[in-house]
């Protein structure tokens, strides 16, 4: 299943993330030991670089998930007109079964809730 190869991914990236912080941080604490001002300037930089880096992720990753969210609205809006004006239809055209109606209604309050869902994933 899905959810058990995404464990193995999260778990196998975390791993590779600790031992790659751990060998870099434990060259710079070694180096901190053997040349004091040198060290603890390079483990200061390193510690305000991390910083830098949370922060700058952050920002990214808020202004990507308003974009992603403004194109789903966008794509929702659209989505309802269509549906809407598909309903309107022409005075002589047959009334839409009631099947077919129930399965608009369905679409059009899932998407006016958010609620996306894939239906090949059903």
């Amino acid at each position: 299943p899905d959810y058990v190869v995404a464990g193995f991914v999260a778990f196998g990236a975390g791993a590779l993330l600790f031992a790659v912080t751990v060998e870099m941080y434990a060259h710079h604490l070694e180096k901190m030991k053997t040349h004091p001002e040198t060290g603890t300037r390079e483990v200061a930089f390193s510690c305000v670089c991390c910083v830098l880096g949370a922060l700058l992720y952050i920002a990214l990753n808020r202004k990507m998930r308003e974009i992603q969210e403004s194109s789903i609205e966008k794509a929702a809006e659209e989505q309802i007109v269509d549906i809407v004006d598909s309903d309107a239809g022409t005075p002589t055209d047959p009334p839409t079964p009631p099947r077919i109606q129930r399965r608009k209604t369905r679409a059009l309050l899932t998407l006016m809730s958010g609620e996306f869902t894939n239906e090949e994933e059903m």
